[in-house]
């Protein structure tokens, strides 16, 4: 071997280097269609704008659903209920995109979904607790409903009403 010379798998450097060859150099037309190229960079700029407009969208949904939540722990029914409309305006807001593009469905919507259904199954519930105390009855009734909507929603099985 001759020094100053680098082997890769037994050959020199110098004698693995070919000169490149460039197509559209060679070739009267290109591989692919610039047109089409076009389309597609469009199509994925307007599915990447669809995606982080669900994303965005949704982690207020959830946080709006999870103050909810909070709200009705510490007794302030009324900030909660506007907090869970706001959060079904929003659910409302992303069904167009959601239809659109179902591969956005999953994850975050479906996350912030099911924070949505348990504030709302929260507030029936505390409703419902409410109610019983003024009817004396049908509470053991309505919690075995709503444990059934609960084990559902985390499951992924329930239609979204809105």
């Amino acid at each position: 071997m001759y020094r100053g010379h680098a082997t890769l798998g037994g050959m020199s450097k110098q004698a693995s280097k070919r000169p490149r060859q460039l197509c559209h150099t060679e070739c009267s037309s290109t591989v692919v269609d610039i047109s089409d190229w076009t389309r597609l960079a469009s199509r994925y700029k307007s599915q990447d704008e669809m995606r982080e407009t669900v994303i965005k969208k949704c982690r207020d949904m959830q946080k709006l659903s999870k103050n909810a939540i909070f709200s009705m722990h510490r007794g302030d029914m009324n900030t909660a209920s506007a907090q869970i409309l706001q959060a079904e305006t929003i659910a409302k807001e992303l069904l167009p995109v959601i239809s659109e593009a179902q591969s956005l469905r999953q994850g975050s919507f479906t996350n912030a979904c099911e924070e949505y259904a348990e504030a709302r199954i929260f507030e029936v519930k505390h409703r419902l607790k409410a109610a019983s105390c003024l009817l004396r009855g049908p509470m053991p009734l309505c919690c075995n409903m709503i444990k059934s909507m609960t084990s559902s929603s985390v499951k992924h099985n329930v239609l979204w009403p809105f």
